[in-house]
């Protein structure tokens, strides 16, 4: 199985390609591990969400050790939970019904990292 790019990835999820700034975090979370997330508002912060599934599908693809299997994203601002949880909803949903491309190959690689019938489970508290 061989993982697709960050940016196939990404743009299997929302049907177009991530600021430059979402490719050089996924890059450099694959290089370093997980780093500060500064973004100006309305710039995509919450695609921080892709950037680790993508880098946990990539891992369990690559079978190195995994590093983040879970991530837990704080906010003070109800709007921004609720629509931090949306879309986090909105990408499992999505992982889950994938049959092919990018989107199937990461989900695969996650139902078997974490041996469940779901490729990612989304909570809000």
């Amino acid at each position: 199985m061989k993982i697709p790019t960050f940016p196939e990835f990404f743009d299997a999820l929302h049907g177009f390609d991530p600021f430059p700034w979402q490719i050089a975090l996924a890059n450099r979370v694959a290089s370093d591990g997980w780093t500060d997330v500064n973004a100006p508002t309305a710039t995509g912060k919450t695609s921080s969400i892709d950037v680790w599934l993508y880098d946990l599908a990539r891992t369990a693809i690559e079978n190195r050790p995994i590093r983040y299997r879970r991530l837990v994203y704080v906010v003070d601002r109800r709007l921004v939970v609720d629509s931090t949880y949306l879309h986090a909803r909105d990408v499992a949903q999505k992982l889950h019904d994938a049959t092919e491309g990018p989107l199937h190959v990461a989900a695969e690689a996650l139902r078997q990292l974490c041996q469940e019938s779901v490729p990612l489970l989304v909570t809000q508290m």
